[in-house]
């Protein structure tokens, strides 16, 4: 079985488009309900500070792989009935 490193980019993609929408869902909850001041402030900006720089350092790494490159799982494996291991007894 053959595919290409691409998959587990996507797999990632949708990971992080999911925290996104938590990010944004979290910010929506502060502005309507959270009470303005220092503390809340204080979080998000540490919230999205951390989002922006983890998102950074995923670019940088990401950057540098080769996605078109292909991965083989199960290349050796040979799936075969078992022959008859006890005689019947009959």
């Amino acid at each position: 079985m053959t595919f290409s490193l691409s998959v587990f980019l996507y797999i990632y993609l949708f990971l992080a488009g999911s925290i996104f929408l938590f990010f944004l869902a979290n910010l929506y909850n502060l502005a309507r309900y959270g009470v303005l001041n220092f503390h809340t402030l204080l979080v998000s900006f540490i919230f999205i500070a951390g989002i922006v720089i983890i998102g950074y350092f995923t670019y940088q790494h990401l950057n540098q792989v080769n996605w078109q490159q292909t991965i083989t799982i199960f290349k050796g494996f040979k799936f075969e009935k078992p022959s008859d291991i006890l005689p019947f007894t009959h």
